[in-house]
């Protein structure tokens, strides 16, 4: 078997912001208690364990993200330094609340992708989605960049803007500050980042209020147009085949897209599990079939970018 391309390392089960569309920001509108800090140890542990049994190769970049926000780590740095000592690639997506910062001029050579999840661009739609402070992530983006660069990250800073129906005309805002800071700006239609309330969605299950919600906060338009492209293209296979993710117990998931609280979220925990094992227990899940039936990974795993919207008057 292959080594794994991307390999998803949760590395912090909890996140700070409230995202009506994700099952964590959901879980924190709700009160409800999410995961936990990954220990340094049974991190360097389970790196140590993936490069043995050959899922980490040269081409690998570890991840250190699924459903939570990897810097609210408080010993974020021990687990670059963890990085660092095993020579192994990462890259992390944030929210930029909580900035973390370094030292060593080359702590963050393995630093290959920076993700910066935005919103919109401005406090209206930050109350409205993550409710975070907007101008202190701006704050925090800027110093962390400057500190990142000056301590050996090189890689490729990408700014997720997550279009929603409420903040199409913030786009310009966020360009001008993304040009400013060497920031490639990629806007994406917001998307059900929740398996269990997309399978509601797409199987009239939804309450009549959330349904209300979603239509007048998501572009939906696209939904039944991109589950007619994947029926036409016959059979596909779901890209998570060719993933691999570990939540902060080193559990290997289903896949990206299930949450905890579902019975198929995890096929057992990593040091008990051979590659081969691996594969064909993930294959064997009875929520892949029912994924594959209502085509959830194919729209939660390809997010219709807008490629023309920053052009428009």
């Amino acid at each position: 078997m292959e080594p794994y391309e991307d390999i998803y390392f949760e590395v912090s089960g909890r996140c700070n912001a409230r995202c009506r569309w994700c099952a964590t920001g959901r879980k924190n509108r709700a009160g409800r208690k999410t995961g936990a800090f990954i220990d340094p140890d049974l991190f360097a542990r389970g790196i140590r364990y993936l490069r043995e049994y050959g899922m980490i190769g040269p081409k690998t970049v570890v991840k250190l993200f699924s459903w939570g926000e990897p810097l609210l780590h408080p010993k974020f740095t021990d687990l670059v330094d963890i990085l660092n000592q095993e020579d192994v690639p990462f890259g992390i997506s944030t929210n930029a609340s909580k900035p973390v910062f370094f030292q060593a001029p080359d702590a963050l050579r393995n630093l290959r992708q920076v993700i910066l999840s935005l919103p919109g661009f401005s406090q209206k739609s930050y109350d409205r989605i993550q409710m975070l402070d907007f101008e202190k992530m701006k704050t925090n983006i800027a110093k962390m960049l400057v500190n990142f660069r000056e301590c050996g990250y090189t890689g490729s800073t990408i700014g997720s803007y997550h279009v929603y129906q409420s903040n199409m005309d913030e786009l310009e805002a966020a360009a001008a500050f993304a040009q400013e800071h060497d920031i490639g700006l990629l806007p994406s239609f917001a998307y059900i980042a929740d398996w269990m309330e997309y399978r509601r969605y797409l199987r009239l299950e939804m309450t009549a209020e959330r349904l209300k919600e979603a239509t007048q906060s998501l572009f939906l338009f696209h939904v039944e147009d991109r589950l007619r492209e994947l029926r036409a293209f016959g059979k596909c296979i779901c890209p998570q085949f060719d993933h691999l993710v570990l939540d902060e117990h080193c559990n290997v998931l289903t896949c990206c897209l299930v949450d905890r609280d579902y019975p198929d979220y995890s096929i057992g925990n990593l040091f008990d599990l051979s590659p081969e094992k691996i594969q064909t227990l993930k294959r064997a899940q009875s929520i892949c079939r029912e994924c594959h039936e209502l085509g959830i990974w194919y729209l939660i795993q390809g997010p219709l970018p807008i490629k023309r919207l920053l052009t428009l008057n």
